[in-house]
């Protein structure tokens, strides 16, 4: 594992740059792993009624993140877990609260012989915050055959404690909206109707392949749909980014979800 100062800029913008899409989890772990050894993590967001969870992933491949947390969602744990009710505590907008736990010193046994003891946990570092009646946490695990985490990298979380909950919030919100956009986004005339609305009023060709970009058809797809060229397609793609004053397709994606709401309450 390198000191956690020597972790490029880059990495964190990856994880940045993963909002909302596929690769968030796997980028966080990573990133994670890098500055802190982690073997597993999971993100949870919970209010009064429920708990959900965001990710959970482990550094080997394996499902144990994820089954650890299934099962901590289903016994409701988080009613009994003092780090989170600490978060819950604390008042909307005050900084993220950050803890490492020695697992032997948790005196809930059950709490403690099913989530950690079974697992082979060895600490658990916790970022947890509430904004809005509404929380989330961030749990970076390492084993006993890895070991306390070192100082440097207790430093690292503690200072990025703000940044990584940010960035989960936001994956969390994004995912959110993208579900509930899923019905309209597997109808290409709906998505080229939805556009048509925009006030950024897109020609023709843009519009047919700003549509199709968000359908999910790649560049080659478009280019035999519409009887164009590929670097026609990058062109026309390229137009569109630049009228709507966006770089990248995620953002592409993001503005149309948000279009999208913008019209469907105005229907």
């Amino acid at each position: 594992m390198p000191s956690p100062s020597s972790v490029p800029d880059e990495t964190c913008a990856k994880l940045v740059s993963a909002i909302g899409t596929n690769d968030f989890g796997p980028t966080l772990l990573a990133l994670l792993e890098s500055t802190c050894g982690a073997d597993h993590c999971a993100a949870l967001t919970f209010d009064q009624s429920a708990t959900r969870r965001i990710i959970a992933l482990s550094s080997d491949g394996s499902d144990s993140a994820y089954r650890s947390i299934e099962l901590y969602i289903d016994r409701n744990y988080t009613a009994r877990d003092k780090a989170i009710l600490e978060a819950r505590r604390s008042g909307c907008g005050s900084p993220p609260s950050f803890a490492i736990i020695d697992t032997d010193t948790i005196d809930d046994t059950e709490f403690r012989d099913v989530m950690y003891r079974r697992t082979n946990i060895c600490q658990r570092a916790l970022i947890a915050t509430n904004a809005l009646d509404q929380g989330f946490a961030i749990s970076v695990l390492r084993t006993h055959r890895a070991g306390p985490f070192p100082q440097c990298a207790a430093d690292w979380l503690q200072s990025h404690a703000g940044f990584l909950v940010a960035c989960i919030r936001k994956h969390y919100e994004f995912q959110l909206a993208l579900s509930r956009a899923v019905p309209d986004l597997s109808s290409l005339p709906e998505i080229e109707h939805v556009i048509s609305s925009s006030s950024v009023r897109l020609p023709r060709r843009e519009l047919q392949v700003a549509a199709r970009t968000i359908y999910g058809v790649t560049q080659l797809g478009i280019a035999l749909e519409l009887g164009i060229g590929e670097e026609s397609v990058a062109t026309y793609r390229k137009r569109t980014l630049q009228r709507l004053r966006i770089a990248t397709r995620h953002e592409l994606l993001h503005w149309y979800l948000k279009l999208w709401q913008g019209h469907t309450n105005l229907g």
